[in-house]
């Protein structure tokens, strides 16, 4: 094998050149890459504007179980068409339900009656087991109180998906812009795609507030304008400059934190500067699968250019 040998290496203590050769083994894969190799993603941006995302209500952190591209009239009915459900559903949820808060009040006297009783002080062998009895009845009673709030959820609101499928559909969100930008990059012969948008900490939708919108009113207006943006707006509805001032806002509102850390994403590693940016061939992908019209693709990726050369406020 071949070694760079340089004359000032002579000087040098053995173990000096070893770590030199050791960081250059290292750093030589990288540095013989051909330009456009490396490329980057606003992971933030493209999770932003997936369509699936119009569908997603901040305050109660559930998808509406209607599809894309409904004009507004449209949309109204389908949601009232599940609300008309309601009945129905509570009627096939009353069973379980009583099932399970028979079961809580039945449990939570047998843990009562425990926790009160007396300690065995003869043997440290029953000890443990009066102490993991005890936590027994506390997880089936955790596991109780969350069935019992996902069926009044479900039966309270059947327009929204239950956590476990709101959970899937942002997997499925997730997974979906990872398979995209991997198309993307191999088209672009990119072997290494890194985020530009900051890593957050998840913070998942409390289970235990189902029914109890978040203090994060101001995202309703946004979601359902983006809702409208990508299905059918009536002629005249939305001008250019109103599609630009709803997307600004949109692009605005969530970048802030506590958004991304409801949706429960993986944190990602962030890229200062460089790299071939895929972000806005990705996006296009996206929406044309998802059946977004060509104009409002176009919008979307002047907007979102636009945003992100100066974002926070763009150009006049």
């Amino acid at each position: 094998m071949n070694v760079l040998y340089l004359p000032f290496m002579s000087h040098l203590p053995k173990f000096r050149l070893r770590l030199l050769f050791l960081v250059f083994s290292v750093c030589l894969p990288v540095f013989s890459l051909p330009p456009g190799t490396i490329g980057t993603v606003d992971l933030i941006t493209l999770t932003a504007l997936h369509p699936s995302l119009a569908l997603f209500d901040f305050s109660f952190g559930g998808f509406l179980k209607i599809p894309l591209g409904l004009s507004l009239e449209e949309r109204k009915k389908a949601i009232a068409g599940f609300r008309s459900r309601q009945p129905a559903i509570e009627s096939e949820l009353a069973p379980r339900l009583q099932k399970w808060l028979a079961d809580q009040i039945a449990l939570e006297k047998r843990r009562t009656t425990l926790a009160n009783g007396p300690v065995p002080a003869t043997s440290p062998d029953q000890i443990h087991v009066r102490e993991q009895l005890l936590a027994s009845y506390a997880r089936q009673l955790q596991n109780l109180e969350q069935q019992i709030t996902e069926a009044r959820f479900q039966s309270q609101f059947p327009e929204f998906t239950t956590p476990e499928e709101t959970a899937h559909r942002l997997a499925d969100i997730q997974e979906e812009i990872a398979k995209v930008i991997g198309e993307v990059a191999e088209t672009r012969h990119c072997q290494v795609v890194l985020n530009t948008s900051l890593p957050l900490s998840p913070n998942p939708f409390p289970k235990d507030q189902l029914g109890q919108p978040r203090p994060m009113s101001e995202f309703w207006l946004e979601c359902d304008l983006f809702y409208a943006f990508l299905g059918k707006p009536a002629s005249g509805t939305y001008s250019g400059k109103l599609r630009n001032a709803f997307l600004q806002s949109w692009l605005n509102k969530t970048r802030a934190p506590e958004v991304w850390s409801n949706l429960a994403l993986r944190p990602y590693p962030l890229v200062i500067s460089g790299g071939l940016d895929l972000t806005e061939p990705v996006l296009e992908i996206l929406h044309s699968r998802h059946g977004t019209g060509s104009e409002a693709i176009s919008l979307l990726i002047a907007a979102v250019r636009d945003w992100r050369r100066w974002p926070g406020n763009f150009r006049k």
